[in-house]
C-alpha cells in the first residue's frame, strides 16, 4: 500500500514537472515570432540593396567618384544613403567588403593618359619637322584671354593631326608586316595599302596646315620652324568645381560644359578599353590564322583597331578643347601662362605647395604664429616672411577657404596648386 502511494505521488510530480515546463516554450514563442518577423525586412532590404548599388558602380568608373558630377541631382542620392547604410549596418563584412571592390574599379583596366602617350611616339622613320613647344610656350605673351584660348585650341589641334599623322605611318608599317606573312593576300589588301598611302599625305598636310596656324597665331616668320606639340593632351579627370567657382555668377553654358567633362574621362577609358579590346582580337586572328587563308580576317581585325584608336584620338581633342573653353568662362581675365597650363593639364606642385596636410585632404583652416605686431595694431597676421620670435609664440586660426579645392595630387581641378603662392601674397 505504501508502495502504491509513493508511486501515485511520484507520477503526479513528473505531470506537474512536464505542465509546469509546458508554459515556458509557449512563453518564448510569442517573442520569437515578432523577432523573426521585424528580421524579414531587414533581410528583404538587405537583397535589395546591392542590386542597385552595383549597378550604378559597375557602367562607368567615373560614376563612383563624386567630384565627377556637378549637377544639381547627385546631391539628393547621398540623402537617400543614410536609410539603405542603417538597415545594412549589422552587416558590415559584405560592406566593407564591397568597397575595395568599386575602389578597384576606378583604378583598374587601360588607361587614356597612357594610351595618349603611346600614340603621340614620333615614328623612326617619318618623324614631323618642327620645333617641339609646350602648351605653356604656346600661351605665353598672349595679347588677350581669348588670345590665350584660341592658342590653347589651335595648340590641341596640332596635337591631335599629329597624333593622326603618326597613326597613319603606324597602319601602314602594320599592314605591310601582317601581309608578309599571308601566302595569298587577297585584292582587299592591295586596296587597303593604297587607301593607307592616301592617308599617310592627307595626315600629313593637315599636320603641316595645323603647324602653320599655331606658328601664325605664335608671330613666327617663314624662316623659323614651326612648332610641334611637346605637351600631350590631358586624358585624366577634370574636375570643373562648377559649384565653388560659378556660385556668385551662374552660367549656364558653363554649367552645361562642366556636365559634359564630367563624363568625359569614363568615356574615354572605355574607347581605351575598346581600342585594347581590338588589338587583342588582331593578335588572336595572328596567332590562330591558318597559313593557308587569304587573310581577310587578319585585315578586318587590323581595321578595327585602327578606327578605334582614331575615334580615341578625336575624343581626346574634343576634350581638351572643351576644358579650353571652361577655363575662360571660369577665369575670364587674362592669367599668368603657367597657372594657366595647371587649368587645362596636370602639372606636379612643389613640394612648399604641399606644407598644409598629409594625403588627399587639405585644411581650410589652420594654426599658424601670430605677428606681434600684427596683432597688436589689428591688422590681419598671416604668412609675411617675418621670422618667429619668443614674443611672437600665440597662435592665431587662419582661415584658408580654398584649401579643400588644391588637395594635393588631384586631377584637373580647375582651381590648382598654384594659387596657394598668389593666396599667400594676398
Amino acid at each position: 500500500m505504501t508502495l502504491a502511494c509513493l508511486g501515485q505521488v511520484a507520477q503526479a510530480q513528473s505531470r506537474y514537472d512536464e505542465t509546469a515546463a509546458a508554459p515556458a516554450p509557449a512563453a518564448e514563442s510569442p517573442a520569437s515570432a515578432p523577432a523573426e518577423a521585424a528580421a524579414t525586412p531587414d533581410y528583404a532590404k538587405l537583397f535589395a540593396q546591392p542590386t542597385p548599388s552595383a549597378a550604378e558602380a559597375a557602367p562607368t568608373p567615373a560614376a563612383g567618384e563624386p567630384a565627377a558630377s556637378a549637377a544639381g541631382t547627385p546631391p539628393q542620392q547621398p540623402a537617400a544613403a543614410p536609410p539603405a547604410a542603417a538597415a545594412t549596418q549589422p552587416f558590415a563584412p559584405p560592406a566593407q567588403a564591397a568597397a575595395p571592390a568599386e575602389r578597384s574599379t576606378l583604378v583598374s583596366g587601360p588607361k587614356p593618359t597612357k594610351l595618349m602617350q603611346e600614340l603621340m611616339k614620333a615614328p623612326a622613320d617619318a618623324p614631323l619637322a618642327g620645333t617641339p613647344i609646350t602648351l605653356g610656350e604656346a600661351v605665353r605673351d598672349s595679347r588677350s584671354r581669348q588670345d590665350q584660348t584660341q592658342r590653347a585650341k589651335a595648340y590641341w589641334d596640332l596635337a591631335a593631326a599629329v597624333a593622326d599623322y603618326y597613326l597613319a605611318v603606324l597602319e601602314a608599317q602594320e599592314l605591310d608586316a601582317y601581309r608578309a606573312g599571308v601566302a595569298a593576300p587577297n585584292k582587299q589588301w592591295d586596296v587597303r595599302q593604297a587607301d593607307v598611302k592616301t592617308r599617310i599625305d592627307a595626315a600629313r598636310f593637315a599636320a603641316q596646315a595645323a603647324q602653320l596656324q599655331l606658328h601664325t597665331l605664335l608671330g613666327g616668320n617663314a624662316s623659323s620652324l614651326p612648332p610641334v606639340p611637346a605637351d600631350v593632351p590631358h586624358c585624366g579627370r577634370y574636375n570643373a568645381e562648377y559649384d565653388e567657382i560659378f556660385a556668385a555668377r551662374p552660367d549656364l553654358v558653363a554649367k552645361k560644359l562642366a556636365d559634359v567633362l564630367s563624363l568625359r574621362h569614363a568615356e574615354l577609358r572605355s574607347m581605351t578599353q575598346a581600342v585594347e579590346d581590338a588589338k587583342a582580337s588582331l593578335e588572336q586572328e595572328v596567332t590562330m590564322r591558318a597559313a593557308t587563308n587569304d587573310g581577310t580576317q587578319l585585315l578586318n581585325a587590323q581595321q578595327l583597331l585602327s578606327l578605334q584608336r582614331r575615334a580615341f584620338v578625336t575624343r581626346a581633342r574634343e576634350y581638351n578643347q572643351e576644358i579650353a573653353t571652361y577655363t575662360e568662362l571660369a577665369a575670364p581675365a587674362e592669367v599668368p601662362a603657367d597657372r594657366l597650363v595647371a587649368m587645362m593639364i596636370r602639372t606636379s606642385a612643389p613640394t612648399d605647395q604641399l606644407r598644409w596636410g598629409q594625403g588627399d585632404i587639405e585644411p581650410t583652416s589652420a594654426e599658424e604664429p601670430a605677428d606681434a605686431a600684427n596683432v597688436a595694431d589689428g591688422s590681419p597676421a598671416g604668412e609675411n616672411g617675418a621670422t618667429p620670435t619668443l614674443q611672437a609664440e600665440r597662435r592665431q586660426e587662419v582661415r584658408r577657404p580654398l584649401q579643400r579645392l588644391l588637395g594635393r595630387e588631384r586631377e584637373r581641378s580647375i582651381v590648382v596648386s598654384r594659387l596657394r603662392n598668389l593666396m599667400d601674397r594676398e
